[in-house]
């Protein structure tokens, strides 16, 4: 490009190439000031017509990546990785409508996902393009004002200890069975179970570390130091779980350059998240199950200790590495299924109490003796 005088019309312009590669002139500027101008808009118009929103992305990824915390970053390129990417094909930013949001936010939903993930999506792409609008990419956030979806609430689905011990006892396979016991017998969620080493079993205390969990982004798989909520936490182990996990132990201990760093699952490598969730699906078919994610795991070990031990909410929570709070919200309806069961435990109580009363009430006998005389003080 350069701009030039055009003596016959005594008129400025500046020469430019179209995309088909062709060479132009852009006439009719009445000083070189004008032509000059509108030659920088050009440059500018093009390189923002060029620009992707995968662009942008990467730009915001990075910045996520030295600055953002692991999970914030993991978050970030899961969202897009498997909810905005595959609607995309890279399309230019200055394309982009209200629509294409909206249309991200119902797939999500229609495919069976929360209104929480649909306004995690509406929250990512209007990061994506307030982030084009301060850098010059754009002219305006085509998404703002789209409301968030309301709130539904989804109820965490379990299973009862007839179905999850029919899916460990229809498993064969050795490291499979102990995977689906430590995730039923522990309520550990699957990160924190892939990353799992043997080194984090201590059978002294009979327990298991939860100090580590899999992240994955960027189709990469990283261990974490902590678990999701940043804490770490112990696991007692049962009897049974604990000598099923010293078997498997001894078992692998004759692996090739065994180390107590090994995985649990997977040795030199931790098994991949979608090994793990295709194979538990099989599980679950096998035995007769109904379909549910493997998280469910968790919530059917809450189920668990609710309804078949005297834990307390506290020590549930305790139990699963959760606040009390949390614990309530989360399996407020495993709770409530059991509302009707107060009144009955209540009225038993009371039964109890109230015999117990009417018999210290009941004052004894007067035995006396042959010769008339009152032998009540023989009876202390």
């Amino acid at each position: 490009m350069s701009v030039n005088k055009d003596q016959k019309t005594n008129t400025w312009y500046y020469e430019y190439h179209d995309r088909f590669g062709v060479h132009r002139k852009q006439r009719g500027f009445k000083t070189k000031r004008d032509a000059k101008a509108a030659e920088i808009e050009s440059k500018r118009q093009k390189l923002r017509s060029d620009i992707t929103y995968l662009n942008v992305h990467n730009e915001i990824l990075q910045i996520y990546k030295e600055h953002a915390s692991r999970r914030s970053y993991s978050e970030f390129e899961s969202i897009h990785r498997n909810h905005i990417a595959p609607l995309l094909l890279n399309k230019p930013l200055h394309k982009f409508e209200r629509y294409d949001c909206e249309m991200m936010m119902r797939a999500a939903v229609q495919s069976g996902k929360s209104s929480n993930i649909a306004n995690k999506i509406l929250k990512q792409m209007n990061t994506v393009f307030n982030y084009a609008v301060r850098h010059d990419y754009v002219d305006r956030n085509p998404f703002a004002g789209i409301p968030r979806l309301k709130h539904t609430k989804r109820i965490a689905d379990y299973l009862s200890y007839q179905e999850f011990s029919a899916v460990i006892n229809s498993e064969e396979r050795p490291m499979y069975k102990l995977l689906w016991e430590i995730a039923f017998w522990t309520g550990m969620r699957r990160g924190e179970i892939l990353a799992l080493t043997w080194n984090d079993i201590d059978y002294f205390n009979s327990r298991i570390s939860v100090n580590k969990h899999i992240v994955y982004a960027e189709k990469k798989r990283t261990v974490v130091k902590g678990r999701k909520n940043k804490n770490s936490y112990f696991v007692e182990m049962d009897h049974l779980l604990e000598n099923h996990i010293r078997e498997f132990h001894e078992v692998k201990k004759k692996t090739a350059g065994y180390t107590d760093n090994f995985f649990i699952f997977g040795d030199f490598r931790s098994l991949p998240e979608e090994t793990l969730r295709s194979n538990f699906k099989k599980a679950l078919k096998k035995a007769g199950v109904k379909p549910v994610t493997f998280h469910s795991a968790r919530h059917s070990h809450v189920s668990f200790l609710y309804n078949y031990t005297d834990l307390s909410i506290q020590e549930i929570a305790r139990r699963i590495g959760d606040t009390v709070e949390v614990t309530l919200k989360v399996y407020a309806h495993i709770f409530e299924a059991r509302k009707g069961t107060y009144s009955n435990a209540i009225n038993a109580a009371r039964n109890v109490l109230s015999k117990s009363k009417m018999q210290q009430g009941k004052s004894p006998e007067k035995k006396t003796s042959k010769g008339g005389e009152d032998n009540t003080k023989n009876l202390v």
